[in-house]
């Protein structure tokens, strides 16, 4: 059986987390939200994790590759072993180094889901959204949305140089957006009208 793994990355509100949630939905594909998982072992307080990367998940901070990778390599396999065909890896990657030792270490993705916003759109979503354990402030908001900026056009000049980037305006409500995005998906290894 083919496994699929795609990388989904767009701006903080860009509506990631709700078309992951529709593709789970429909197609049976696995989410794995990187930032949900990671805040689940702060709060699980895992053994599995040290307490300086505690401190970083708890305070937002960008975790370094060398520590994040084990991390998801484990929760993917896990997602493959108990039947997942199409894991959406959410969040990941933020910056493209952490794509590339990820690629060396684990695999390269399937392909990379891109949801394009404009910033003041993000933004009142971002602060309007209610996520357990997170502190979702304006402030939060600038820094991530700075660093996202600054991190990832090298990202998407990877992914579409490999022809595998799929850019997808996520500015309308999620039903119009998930339309614009099962169009997209029909191009790619991904067609939902295909029995992968």
């Amino acid at each position: 059986m083919t496994k699929y793994l795609v990388f989904v990355i767009g701006a903080p509100g860009s509506g990631k987390g709700s078309l992951c949630h529709k593709l789970r939905d429909d197609f049976g594909y696995s989410h794995l939200s990187i930032g949900d998982h990671l805040r689940e072992m702060v709060a699980s307080d895992s053994d599995t994790i040290s307490k300086e990367v505690m401190n970083c998940i708890a305070d937002n901070e960008l975790l370094d590759i060398t520590d994040l990778e084990p991390i998801m390599t484990r929760a993917i396999n896990t997602l493959y072993s108990n039947g997942a065909k199409v894991v959406l890896l959410d969040g990941f990657p933020r910056e493209l180094n952490q794509a590339l030792h990820m690629e060396k270490c684990f695999r390269a993705p399937d392909l990379v889901l891109h949801l394009q916003c404009e910033e003041p759109l993000v933004h009142q979503r971002y602060l309007t959204r209610a996520i357990p354990g997170r502190n979702d402030t304006t402030d939060v908001f600038k820094k991530r949305y700075k660093e996202f900026v600054r991190l990832n056009s090298p990202i998407l000049a990877e992914y579409n140089h490999r022809g595998i980037l799929v850019t997808v305006d996520s500015s309308g409500d999620v039903n119009a957006t998930y339309q614009k995005l099962l169009s997209a998906l029909r191009e790619t290894v991904l067609d939902p009208d295909r029995d992968n």
